[in-house]
């Protein structure tokens, strides 16, 4: 049975040939990779290629019904999809790229806008050790009487809280520039990717004058975007809110 999804997602991956779009002929464990791509640890045991087909029809047919009838909140039944799909491990590889693809799609389709703006692969992979920490917790009582979701679901709403702040945050920065000259915003800029910075630094790092980098710092703390730290020669400015 062959997956049009990963078809066309592997589309021009090279080394996906031999078994893109089909469902995996043999046993493959989750494993833990490091940043070198060395393999560090088993995190678990998916399904068997027998039950996979049938899975993961039943996986896609529940997450329709549950999400066109409104069951739970959406990025439950999103959360649960993504955890089914990583833990059943329907594909020989790319199945962490596809459920990131899939996590996009659902969202997206359900009016969740901010996945446009800011990446939630790169988040994950940020965040590699507590995406296997948390897999892992759950898929130990995966398909038993006990089974518990909660690490997982921590992990993954806590990624989409973040992506859903990142994406407002840049959409706050746009507006922000929109309402100054193109050499207040190289002050903007300046004082968005420092920590503390002081009107000299800023001046340095522009190559304005003091005279512009002081103007900009006083319409900037007018409009309650920065915030003045200390006094005199001490004094410092930082984006508000920070």
């Amino acid at each position: 049975m062959k997956s049009y999804t990963q078809v066309g997602l592997l589309k021009y991956s090279q080394k996906d040939d031999k078994h893109r779009g089909d469902y995996k002929t043999q046993s493959n464990q989750v494993v833990a990779i490091d940043e070198r791509g060395q393999v560090i640890g088993v995190i678990f045991n998916p399904s068997t290629v027998e039950e996979t087909p049938l899975e993961m029809k039943d996986l896609v047919e529940w997450t329709q019904f549950a999400l066109n009838n409104k069951l739970v909140h959406p990025l439950l039944i999103i959360s649960n999809f993504v955890f089914e799909f990583l833990s059943i491990h329907p594909f020989k590889d790319g199945n962490g790229r596809i459920s990131r693809i899939l996590t996009n799609l659902l969202l997206l389709k359900n009016n969740y806008s901010f996945v446009k703006y800011i990446s939630n692969e790169r988040l994950v992979e940020k965040t590699k050790i507590e995406y296997y920490l948390a897999l892992r917790k759950s898929t130990n009582t995966w398909k038993t009487e006990s089974e518990d979701l909660t690490p997982w679901l921590y992990y993954f709403l806590e990624v989409l809280q973040k992506q859903g702040k990142l994406a407002l945050d840049l959409t706050k920065n746009e507006e922000t520039e929109s309402l100054l000259s193109q050499k207040q915003v190289q002050v903007w800029k300046v004082i968005l990717e420092s920590d503390m910075v002081a009107r000299k630094e800023i001046s340095e790092k522009t190559g304005l004058s003091l005279k512009t980098v002081e103007d900009t710092v006083k319409k900037l703390l007018r409009m309650n975007k920065i915030e003045r730290i200390g006094e005199g020669r001490a004094t410092r400015y930082r984006v508000k809110n920070k």
